[in-house]
């Protein structure tokens, strides 16, 4: 592919990008993307009922205030503002969306960083600056991840200033500064950052101490460096730390917080991480940089193999950008697979030291072979993680929010089974109004949930919805203990933890294509259901 084809195809990906934001997506990636900024944000700023999980316990903060202000609480700030001024209603959509647009100008800015490194540091050619620029907004992490609340966007867009700043040709004490507040504030956003920010940070410091020792013999400018730096993240440390005191202080009574170390140390305590899942440690090398990147892994690999052995044969011959890019990427997916709790989005941020490395090789630039594979493994990713993956959540919350905004004070209990955690949130509902209770038996055994219901019917609630899929609600023996009501139904929904294989198996046996395909689009459905006692007139 040429240049100008590169260009036309940047330009026309940098569009489905907004379009993508805007649908919006309903793929529902990892809770987190809600759990760790919106539904923090929607309560303190719209003042809506929200879960707080155990990150934001204040007697023991784990999460750094500054990234959900930033990318959920202005937002709704706007919102809120805007909805005051003009009258209209909020609705669920809206607050999906206002945090995705936050997040596309955060991977817009990413995106204008790596051009200006490719530029500046790398030296690359046209052609290969563009080269990169298709690789990262074609990827599916892009085009899925960057698009969402997660922290890991943030420790992108610092990494970039990372790469770019300590290499770049201008030097200051201003900038050595900066560099430092921003390697703290990284860390206190998330504290991972500096395994991705370690090798930049030690190349460039090795490369800075001997220009300056070759020129001047002298230890000064060194100790000033390390000064600044050390300056830098000072400010950035009692920044991070005023902020989360402030936020959890009641009254006259400060509540000092250091965020990061409540983090490490909940993390280090092995029992906590079995809550969330223990992982081999070679998962991250062998599953979710395949699953994330694809090709680019694989050229990863088979790069550092021809490498080794050009290594053997000349000490010094490939000391070069290319394995500098190579380390960046290396180096930090090492570190973090030593962490027993490993999810793919953990190492997302190595996409842009990967692009860069692959764009190293002209002759990948040119190969019609790896654009079809690349091309189909990302479409591929974004019908998974933007279409497919636990995508009934988001509509069936958000269905719910608008029917059930005028139920004029009726009771009504909400049981979400089999799927993801709910963004509360999302219902609309404000702190104190208890017309509406939401449960969350995520995996539980239907025995459990058949206990909740015999519960439920003994209360006075006047309305009794369970959100399931489709294909538990027709394997589940908790059908012969009450009387369900189909009310909606939302396709596609796919949770991994609960594929149908012996359902869909047997629908292979129908002869009648429409409807084999009636009963996998129902098999692979999120439905809500009206329950009431068995026998129980509806």
């Amino acid at each position: 592919m040429n240049v100008m084809n590169l260009l036309t195809a940047n330009k026309l990906l940098f569009i489905l990008q907004w379009i993508l934001i805007a649908l919006p997506l309903n793929g529902y990636i990892h809770p987190d993307e809600y759990f760790q900024a919106t539904e923090i944000m929607a309560s303190d700023v719209l003042h809506l009922k929200s879960c707080r999980t155990w990150e934001w316990n204040c007697i023991s903060l784990s999460r750094n205030v500054i990234f959900p202000t930033a990318v959920a609480g202005l937002p709704f700030w706007i919102l809120k503002t805007l909805s005051k001024l003009s009258g209209f209603e909020l609705n669920a959509q809206l607050l999906v969306i206002a945090p995705r647009i936050f997040m596309g100008f955060v991977t817009l800015t990413v995106d204008w960083l790596l051009s200006k490194f490719t530029g500046t540091v790398l030296e690359f050619t046209k052609e290969q600056g563009t080269f990169v620029t298709f690789l990262f907004r074609s990827s599916h992490v892009t085009l899925t991840f960057s698009m969402r609340t997660f922290s890991n966007n943030v420790e992108s867009l610092l990494l970039m200033f990372i790469l770019l700043l300590p290499l770049h040709k201008t030097k200051s004490s201003f900038l050595h500064c900066f560099i430092g507040f921003l390697n703290i504030l990284g860390f206190f956003i998330r504290p991972s950052s500096l395994c991705f920010f370690v090798m930049p940070m030690f190349v460039s410091t090795i490369l800075m101490f001997y220009k300056w020792w070759a020129a001047t013999k002298t230890v000064g400018a060194i100790l000033k460096y390390c000064y600044m730096l050390l300056v830098g993240g000072s400010l950035a440390a009692i920044l991070c730390i005023s902020l989360d005191s402030w936020y959890c202080t009641e009254g006259r009574v400060i509540n000092w917080s250091i965020s990061p170390l409540n983090l490490l140390s909940y993390n280090f305590d092995m029992e906590n991480l079995k809550l969330h899942g223990i992982h081999p440690w070679y998962l991250h090398l062998t599953v979710n940089m395949i699953l994330m990147f694809g090709p680019l892994y694989i050229l990863l690999i088979w790069r550092c193999i021809i490498a080794v052995k050009g290594f053997s044969q000349n000490l010094y011959g490939y000391y070069n950008m290319q394995t500098y890019l190579a380390a960046c990427v290396i180096v930090p997916v090492c570190i973090l697979s030593l962490i027993r709790h490993q999810e793919p989005r953990y190492i997302l941020s190595v996409l842009l030291p990967l692009t860069c490395f692959v764009a190293t090789g002209a002759e990948i630039i040119r190969s019609r072979l790896f654009y079809i594979s690349w091309l189909f493994f990302n479409f591929l990713g974004v019908i998974w993680f933007g279409f497919a993956h636990q995508a009934g959540v988001l509509p069936s919350i958000s269905h719910l929010s608008s029917h059930l905004s005028g139920s004029n004070g009726s009771n009504v209990l909400i049981i979400y089974w089999k799927t993801y955690k709910v963004p509360e949130h999302l219902l609309l509902q404000r702190k104190y109004d208890s017309a509406i209770t939401l449960k969350d038996m995520a995996g539980a055994d239907w025995k459990l949930v058949g206990k909740e219901l015999d519960t439920a019917f003994q209360r006075t609630y006047d309305k009794i919805l369970l959100v399931c899929p489709s294909s538990v609600a027709v394997d589940t023996e908790l059908q012969k203990h009450s009387t369900w009501k189909l009310e909606e139904s939302f396709f596609p929904h796919i949770t991994t933890e609960d594929l149908p294989l012996d359902l869909l198996y047997k629908t292979i046996q129908l002869e009648d294509v429409n409807h084999w395909l009636l009963t996998v689009m129902h098999l692979f459905s999120l439905n809500i259901y009206s329950v009431y006692p068995l026998y129980s007139p509806t």
